[in-house]
């Protein structure tokens, strides 16, 4: 990962954080204008009240640390999910069925289909993004070793080199640890650090 990032050019990083963020943000306005919780319309208009109070609680709460947006947001739709599926939120929900059997062939085939497509993404989006979002939001924060990008345009330090190595092992340790349990694989994320320092977390 840290030759990786050395040779990520930056205007390649700010590139991707700009792009993935867009996504990101269109994702959350399609999901808002066709989720239907309590009304049974044809408008989603349930979606679109929980969808403009959420941003409404955003803007009226941005940029205040001792009342975070996302504190509200997490509890406005703990109670969305209360009133609109009482037997999910209260675990009252018929248990997981057992996992279907798996061959070698059905491992191979998601390496292949999932693993190497979705890896790109990540390498670059959870540990190098974020690793560089870090020292942008905390410049405090003093970096043992910098690197200068050969390839960018006006280069700049990139990501410290042994933040992205913690980035990358963090990563590797919650999902090689959790999937045994059902979990997702998951990542840190460079919209989840901006998210979490802009509504105060």
């Amino acid at each position: 990962m840290t030759r990786l990032q050395r040779a990520v050019p930056l205007p390649v990083v700010r590139g991707l954080q700009l792009g993935l963020g867009l996504k990101v943000v269109g994702a959350g306005i399609s999901l808002g204008t066709r989720t239907r919780m309590w009304l049974d319309t044809s408008t989603n208009l349930d979606g679109y009240v929980m969808g403009s109070l959420a941003l409404l609680v955003a803007l009226l709460t941005y940029g205040q640390r001792r009342l975070p947006a996302s504190l509200l947001l997490l509890a406005l739709g703990c109670v969305g999910i209360v009133y609109a599926r009482p037997a999910v939120a209260l675990g009252l929900h018929q248990p997981l069925a057992p996992p279907p059997a798996m061959s070698w062939a059905d491992v191979w085939a998601g390496l292949y289909r999932a693993a190497l497509p979705q890896l790109p993404v990540t390498l670059l989006n959870a540990v190098v993004s974020t690793a560089k979002l870090t020292e942008d939001l905390y410049p405090e924060r003093p970096a043992t070793v910098r690197q200068l990008s050969p390839l960018a345009l006006n280069p700049e330090p990139n990501p410290n080199p042994q933040q992205v190595r913690q980035l990358s092992v963090s990563i590797g340790l919650m999902d090689a640890s959790s999937c045994w349990f059902g979990h997702f694989p998951s990542c840190h994320g460079c919209g989840g650090l901006a998210a979490q320092h802009l509504y105060g977390n």
